[in-house]
């Protein structure tokens, strides 16, 4: 089988219908063999009995909502083509993009995303995204490509490698970044959604940069470190100047607002430190227990 389209799925009842019209159009013209893996990741609207209802798909059903990430490792490890594109339902992505997709990974690469040619976004997410492909080029400096996003096409070879990582919190594009793989990108259209809200908050963007900064690098236990000796250091030379001052000049009651505020700044730093710390001994903590990154409730193929 040449292509794999696998598409995550959370209460996306109102764009399924309209989604998977485009996209068989699409798929027909390609004129080679395919597979569409719909994977229900524990919604709670109508989106399972809509995909139930369509003809010539697959569809893989999470006992709960695992998260976009778990439910793409769902499919890859179902998947059977040579190639495999991911793409959202929302249709913020036009399925009518997938042969430039194509066309750029027959020229040698291993992966190749689709980055958008005019962003949508409004200005907020923007900088989100913009600080994220940053922090991304920052974290793995030897694979320039910083454009991700959930429009990809991926060789099969490169899918079996990520799946046997072990790793329970599992970042796919840092992942596909670490591997050293060719990635490539083309321009493709950028459009708003054609129903519904989007499930990513503000707060799942957060945890998602952060989580994606944890499972790359020990950098944030790095930046505690020499920040404790930064301000260890502003310390004692704060000590060192009131010390000589007291030589000179004599005791004095002056300065406690300087003392408050110094002991509230170092307070907050100790708890930022423990806290970065503290997220490295929870995802080691989950790691330890060893727990499924989800759990299928069933497989089906319609007819």
């Amino acid at each position: 089988m040449k292509y794999s389209i696998i598409i995550p799925v959370y209460n996306e009842e109102e764009n399924i219908e309209v989604f998977y019209n485009r996209l068989i159009k699409v798929l027909k013209n390609l004129h080679k063999s395919y597979e569409v893996i719909f994977v229900n990741d524990g919604s709670t609207d109508n989106s399972l009995n809509i995909l139930k209802k369509i003809r010539d798909i697959r569809i893989i059903s999470l006992t709960r909502n695992f998260g976009q990430q778990a439910a793409l490792m769902a499919a890859f490890n179902n998947v059977k083509g040579d190639e495999i594109i991911t793409i959202d339902v929302d249709l913020q992505m036009n399925p009518e993009d997938i042969p430039k997709l194509i066309n750029k990974i027959n020229e040698g690469y291993d992966i190749v995303y689709g980055v958008y040619n005019k962003n949508r976004k409004n200005i907020f997410r923007k900088i989100c995204s913009n600080f994220a492909k940053w922090s991304l080029s920052k974290l793995i400096p030897y694979n320039s490509t910083t454009e991700t996003g959930g429009f990809r096409i991926i060789k099969n070879y490169v899918i079996k490698q990520i799946i046997q990582f072990k790793e329970k919190s599992k970042m796919l594009d840092s992942l596909l970044c670490w591997t050293g793989y060719k990635i490539g990108k083309v321009d493709v259209n950028h459009n708003n959604r054609y129903a519904g809200k989007s499930k990513y908050s503000f707060f799942k963007l957060i945890k998602y940069w952060f989580d994606m900064v944890v499972s790359l690098t020990y950098i944030p236990l790095k930046i505690a470190i020499f920040g404790g000796i930064f301000i260890g250091g502003l310390a004692l030379s704060l000590g060192l100047y009131y010390f000589i001052r007291y030589l000179f000049f004599g005791a004095t009651v002056e300065g406690f607002t300087t003392l408050a505020i110094f002991i509230a700044m170092f307070s907050g730093i100790q708890l930022f430190c423990l806290g970065i710390i503290g997220e490295y001994l929870g995802r080691t903590n989950k790691e330890v227990m060893n727990k499924p990154e989800y759990i299928i409730k069933e497989i089906t193929k319609s007819i």
